[in-house]
C-alpha cells in the first residue's frame, strides 16, 4: 500500500499493455529509474469495478474545440502545474487539471491527456491523483492502464498514483508538478514525464497505439476541465474553487508554458504559436492567461478554476 493506494509490483513484460496485439512484437524503452518495486517490476494500482466503470465514462470526453487549421506539428508540450485538492468533489465528478493534445478528426482522431485528477468514483477517495488518458477513435482507449495501450516503466511513480501534499490557499509554499508529454525521435513513442519530488519517465504510448500522432500533434492545450453526471446541472469545483485573480497563491495556475517543435525543440509559445482562450460556463469557471506579463520565474502562464455550482 502507498499513500492509500494499494498496488501490485507486476513483471514490467506481463503488465496490461501487452495484452494489445498491435504490442505482440514490441520491445520496451527501458529508463533506470529509482526503484521501489523490485527491479523488472512497475507498480500498477489496484482498481475495484466501480472505479473502472467510473474511468470509463471519464475516458469518453469531448474532442478539443479547434477553429483554426494547425500552423505547425508539435512533437510535445509541457507545464508546471500547482498541485490542487478541489474539496467538495462528489462521487460522479470528477475535476482535473491538465495538457491535453489531439490530432485528426471527429471520427479518426488521436487523444492524449495528462495531468492531475479529483474523482472519487474513480480513484475511491477524494485525493489528487496522477493520471494519463488516451483514445484513438470513439471507441478505443482508457484511463492510467485500465486497458492495453500506455507501458508503464518507472519502478516507483506510476499513473493513478497520490500526492501526497497539495498547495493551500494563500500560502506562498506553492507545491508544483512538471508535467511533460512527448514524441521520442527515434520510436516515434509518446513519454510522459514527470518532475515532481523527483524526476520520473513515468511510460509511454507505443506510436502503434496512437497513430494520428506518428508525424507530429495538430492542437495542444493547457486548462482545467470538470465532469458530471447528464441528469443534474450541479457541476464540480475547478483548481481550488476559485474564481482565478492576480496572486497565485490563491488561484490554481501553470506556468512556463513550453512546446516541442517539428524540430523536438523546446519553445516558448510566441511569434507562430496561435492561440485561443475558450471557458464554458462563464458564470461557475474563468481562465486569465498571461500572455503579456512574461516572467523569467514563471514564463508564460495563466490562471483558472472556479466554484462550480449550478451552472
Amino acid at each position: 500500500m502507498k499513500d492509500g493506494d494499494m498496488i501490485d509490483c507486476v513483471d514490467i513484460h506481463k503488465q496490461p499493455a501487452f495484452d494489445n496485439p498491435l504490442l505482440k512484437n514490441h520491445k520496451i524503452q527501458v529508463n533506470l529509474n529509482c526503484y521501489r518495486c523490485p527491479k523488472g517490476s512497475v507498480p500498477i494500482r489496484r482498481t475495484s469495478i466501480e472505479e473502472l466503470i467510473g474511468a470509463e465514462s471519464f475516458s469518453k470526453s469531448i474532442m478539443l474545440s479547434h477553429d483554426e487549421d494547425p500552423v505547425i506539428p508539435y512533437r510535445g508540450f509541457k507545464a508546471d502545474v500547482k498541485i490542487e485538492n478541489p474539496s467538495s468533489v462528489e462521487k460522479d465528478q470528477q475535476s482535473a487539471s491538465l495538457l491535453w493534445l489531439e490530432s485528426g478528426t471527429t471520427d479518426n482522431f488521436t487523444t492524449i491527456q495528462a495531468g492531475w485528477m479529483v474523482a472519487p468514483t474513480i480513484f475511491g477517495d477524494s485525493g489528487t491523483h496522477i493520471f494519463a488518458l488516451w483514445r484513438d477513435g470513439p471507441e478505443n482507449g482508457c484511463l492510467n492502464l485500465q486497458c492495453t495501450g500506455f507501458i508503464q516503466v518507472s519502478g516507483s511513480t506510476y499513473v493513478g498514483m497520490r500526492f501526497e501534499h497539495v498547495s493551500e490557499y494563500g500560502i506562498p509554499d506553492i507545491l508544483a508538478v512538471t508535467i511533460f508529454v512527448h514524441q521520442d525521435a527515434k520510436t516515434g513513442n509518446w513519454w510522459l514525464t514527470v518532475h515532481g519530488s523527483e524526476t520520473a519517465d513515468v511510460g509511454y504510448w507505443p506510436q502503434e497505439v496512437v497513430p494520428y500522432l506518428c508525424s507530429g500533434v495538430q492542437y495542444i492545450a493547457w486548462g482545467g476541465l470538470v465532469k458530471f453526471p447528464p441528469d443534474t446541472t450541479k457541476s464540480p469545483p475547478m483548481g481550488n474553487g476559485q474564481l482565478p485573480d492576480g496572486d497565485i497563491t490563491k488561484v490554481s495556475a501553470m506556468w512556463n508554458l513550453q512546446y516541442v517543435d517539428q524540430n523536438y525543440n523546446l519553445q516558448f509559445p510566441i511569434d507562430y504559436f496561435f492561440h485561443q482562450t475558450n471557458v464554458d460556463k462563464s458564470n461557475c469557471y474563468d481562465l486569465i492567461y498571461n500572455d503579456e506579463n512574461w516572467d523569467p520565474k514563471w514564463g508564460f502562464n495563466f490562471f483558472s478554476g472556479g466554484p462550480g455550482g449550478d451552472c
